[in-house]
């Protein structure tokens, strides 16, 4: 993301396939920026693997930034759990946390540890700092740390509590608003609902809303049914806002699903994938080839999961959606 005075923010990473780099570098560079220089700010927003793909790298070019991490990692037990994974095969972290690991050992570098309405850039914020984040609330970091622990120890905590941690290191994502100058956006994460009301976007609702609505939301968590909180769109979104979302498949299982697709419909006409559903990996799914040939006609051959949306504004403009690759409009 461009802020001002040619001032760059990254949020999350994932690999280039053209040329194996974290995507957002190959893009910077490709532009002509000095990610040395112009990146003030990159955010993990939790360490899933399809988030944090390359953002170790990311960080250590980018020697001007702050790094934002969940401050579900800043009990100590936790941290000293992530390194004790290092060599495992598995990890009840899940595979990004190698990656984690990468980046919290990188010496000299300033971490922020986001929680709900910390600022996050500039930093020290000032009195109205540009990037704030609305989560993981209080109460979810609380719970992720019982959980982390409980995964290290393999014992339960002595105080149990009516609601469990949300969904693995969805529940500790971070969200973001991010102001500009006459302007915001909305960065859902991976972000999730539950039963629990004080955790997930509830929480953010309660305890975290932004002032003022928001034009660009990029959805969470893919465009997924667990995700989606009505009260976001009524209470932080500008009317007919430009929604973004990112494809996920696994094992044939993928996200979103056209039904997703129709419900955000539902609230803008402005929808954007990055690409859909890589094609090779749910060939067999009748669902999603007949929502890929209703968005693209016969074209399936072309679609190999790539794509990059971008949306621009100038101050007092009205904003302009450019789209690249697979990239679609739904």
């Amino acid at each position: 993301m461009h802020t001002a005075a040619g001032e760059w923010l990254l949020f999350d990473s994932c690999i280039n396939p053209s040329d194996n780099k974290p995507a957002g570098l190959s893009y910077l560079e490709a532009i002509g920026v000095s990610v040395e220089d112009s990146v003030k700010l990159v955010v993990a927003t939790h360490w899933d693997d399809d988030h944090i793909a390359g953002l170790a790298r990311v960080v250590e070019k980018a020697t001007s930034a702050i790094v934002a991490c969940s401050g579900t990692l800043t009990d100590e037990d936790v941290l000293a759990f992530v390194y004790a994974q290092e060599g495992e095969e598995t990890s009840p972290l899940g595979s990004g946390v190698d990656e984690l690991r990468a980046i919290l050992e990188l010496r000299g570098r300033e971490i922020v540890w986001a929680k709900e309405n910390v600022p996050l850039c500039p930093h020290p914020p000032g009195d109205s700092p540009a990037v704030v984040a609305l989560s993981p609330s209080e109460d979810a970091v609380a719970r992720s740390v019982e959980s982390l622990i409980e995964a290290a120890t393999g014992k339960s905590v002595t105080l149990r509590r009516r609601y469990t941690a949300s969904e693995g290191p969805n529940g500790a994502s971070i969200a973001c608003s991010v102001r500009g100058p006459d302007d915001r956006i909305i960065l859902g994460a991976d972000l999730v609902n539950g039963p629990n009301p004080a955790a997930g976007w509830d929480a953010v609702l309660s305890n975290a809303k932004p002032e003022g609505p928001a034009a660009v939301f990029k959805v969470p968590h893919h465009g997924s049914e667990g995700a989606h909180h009505d009260g976001v769109w009524e209470e932080m979104l500008a009317d007919d806002p430009i929604a973004v979302l990112t494809p996920w498949t696994l094992a044939g299982n993928y996200l979103p699903l056209e039904r997703d697709i129709e419900r955000l419909k539902r609230f803008t006409d402005n929808v954007f994938l990055t690409a859909m559903p890589a094609l090779k990996r749910v060939e067999k799914a009748a669902q999603v080839e007949r929502l890929i040939r209703r968005l693209h006609g016969d074209q399936l051959e072309t679609l190999t999961g790539w794509g990059h949306v971008r949306a621009r504004k100038r101050v007092g403009d009205s904003w302009r959606v450019d789209l690249f690759g697979d990239a679609c409009a739904a």
